[in-house]
Formats: structure tokens, C-alpha cells, sequence
């Protein structure tokens, strides 16, 4: 019975790096993008560890996706980094250590598809371009302040898509990104299709706040032959020295009971002001909750 026990905390624990592994690398990879760029964005803090007083945002001309996805992250990976140190050693059950890292991983998926938008920095407005990260064709349009990217191509052999792992040379892609510099807001949703049905779909909302405050919400659901593989929903509000993080189902009922919903609905958080990620998930099926303040981290499942 102990080798049993030993060898399952062992299986645990190889998912846990993996997990580690895959939240860390697309942080490192935004790090390399940024470090051959002047770093300096108008009117914003890198905070310390654990956060700093808010200030306003403002996103820099010409890389207006890559600065966004920059802001968003940094401040994120501030407190991502309390709570790895908080998992590292807050269980001793292998089964709670292997589900908090599971839902830490998810809660890191906003970074990640915002660092897959940078690449519409490189194609002129109004322009048609090969995006290298993803290797899809991508365009880039704007009127005023607003800058929408979009996709609609065929994957390769050779592409690349963000969010899951499922997709297939041959898979339909379709991304639309709409970014408002002068409301700083971001709305983003994109799907995979194969045989022309859908089998994957993402929306991501991100608010910068005036004072310098973050609000974001994601919500995925993929699945294959009519069975889930993966669906998730995140809220966040980052603020100074103050963190919230709510990990919930995607569906309003048990996804097993009424099987893949990709025309799953949800309560937009743009013009909404500063709201709590309560009430961005009102009426959601809540299973874990993070929460960081002064650096001190609170963690609890539902």
C-alpha cells in the first residue's frame, strides 16, 4: 500500500512540473521578445514583488498588442510568483498539490493568448501578413483608436495555435482581436473548426482601469467527439498590491449532463467600471480561488 501511495505521489508530482513548465514558458518567451525593444512604456510601474501602487496605463505606438500583452503579463507574473512559492509547500496530500497547480496553470492562460497577439504589431494597418509566431496569415485594421486583428486561415503543418493542443493541419483557425487604446479595452475571441464543425472556442476580455487597475475574464471550452477535454473560465482583478483570481466551469450546468456548448454565452466586463471578480462570475460554478494581499496568499477550493 505505501509503494502505491509512493508511486502515485510520484505520477503527481511529473504533472506538476509539467504544468510549471508550460506556464513558464511563454513568460520567458515574452521576456526574449521585449528585451531586443526599448522596454520603456509611457506611464506605467513594473511593480516589485507582490505588486506596487497602480498608475495609470497607456499603450505604446506601433506595438500597441505587444505593450498590452507586456503590462498584462508583468503584472501578473509578479503574483504568480507568490503563489508558486505558496505551492511549493503548502500540501502535503500529492493529490490537492497536483489540482492547485492544475488550476494555477489555468489561471495563466490569459498571458499566454495575449503574448500570441504581439505579432499583429508587425503588420501594417490595413496590411495582410505571415505571422511568424503562429505561422498563419494575419491583418491588422483601424479607425480611431480602435485596432482590430483578425485571422481566417488553414493550418499547416508547420502552425501553430495557442490555448490547446488539439489542432490538426487542416483545422480552420479564426481570430478577432478589437483593442481600444483610447478606452483601454481588449476583446478578443477565437474558435477552431474541423470538418466545419467547431471543436474549440476562447473569448478573453482584458480592462485597464484608469488608475491603473486590471480586470480580466477567459472562458474556453474544446472537446472531440462530443466529449470535453478541456473547458475552464478565469477572473482576475490586479490592483496595486492586491490580487483575485476565481477559477470556474465554463457551462451554467454539469458540462457532463448537457455535453460541448460552444455557443456557451457570458456577461461582458467592458464599461462595467471596477467590479469584483465575484461579480464578474456571479452565477458561475466557482472551484478555486486565489487570493494575494501584501504578499500574503490565501487559497481556497470550492
Amino acid at each position: 500500500m505505501k509503494i502505491k501511495k509512493w508511486f502515485a505521489s510520484i505520477i503527481y508530482k511529473l504533472f506538476v512540473i509539467i504544468t510549471l513548465i508550460l506556464i513558464l514558458i511563454p513568460l520567458i518567451a515574452c521576456s526574449r521578445f521585449f528585451g531586443d525593444r526599448d522596454n520603456s512604456l509611457p506611464n506605467t510601474d513594473s511593480p516589485g514583488k507582490g505588486g506596487s501602487k497602480s498608475t495609470q496605463i497607456t499603450l505604446e505606438e506601433g506595438r500597441e498588442f505587444g505593450s498590452c500583452s507586456w503590462i498584462f503579463s508583468a503584472a501578473d507574473e509578479n503574483f504568480s510568483s507568490l503563489l508558486l512559492d505558496y505551492g511549493s509547500s503548502a500540501f502535503d496530500d500529492a493529490y490537492e498539490d497536483y489540482h492547485y497547480h492544475m488550476a494555477l496553470g489555468c489561471s495563466g492562460l490569459s498571458s499566454q493568448y495575449l503574448h500570441s497577439l504581439r505579432s499583429f504589431d508587425d503588420i501594417p494597418v490595413g496590411g495582410t501578413h505571415l505571422l511568424e509566431d503562429l505561422n498563419l496569415q494575419g491583418s491588422k485594421q483601424a479607425s480611431g483608436a480602435i485596432f482590430t486583428a483578425l485571422i481566417d486561415d488553414t493550418l499547416g503543418a508547420e502552425s501553430r495555435w495557442h490555448g490547446t493542443a488539439m489542432y490538426n493541419p487542416g483545422d480552420r483557425a479564426q481570430l478577432k482581436a478589437v483593442l481600444d487604446t483610447k478606452e483601454m479595452t481588449l476583446c478578443c475571441e477565437s474558435s477552431l473548426e474541423r470538418n466545419k464543425e467547431m471543436f474549440s472556442r476562447t473569448v478573453l476580455e482584458v480592462v485597464f482601469l484608469p488608475d491603473g487597475t486590471i480586470l480580466s475574464q477567459i472562458f474556453h471550452v474544446e472537446g472531440s467527439d462530443g466529449h470535453t477535454t478541456n473547458e475552464y473560465t478565469v477572473f482576475k482583478r490586479i490592483s496595486g498590491n492586491s490580487y483575485s483570481c476565481l477559477v470556474a466551469m465554463t457551462a451554467d450546468q454539469d458540462i457532463d449532463t448537457i455535453g460541448l456548448d460552444y455557443n456557451f454565452t457570458y456577461e461582458s466586463i467592458i464599461g462595467k467600471g471596477d467590479i469584483t471578480t465575484e461579480q464578474m462570475a456571479k452565477g458561475r460554478m466557482i472551484t478555486h480561488v486565489f487570493t494575494v494581499e501584501k504578499d500574503k496568499v490565501s487559497y481556497e477550493t470550492k
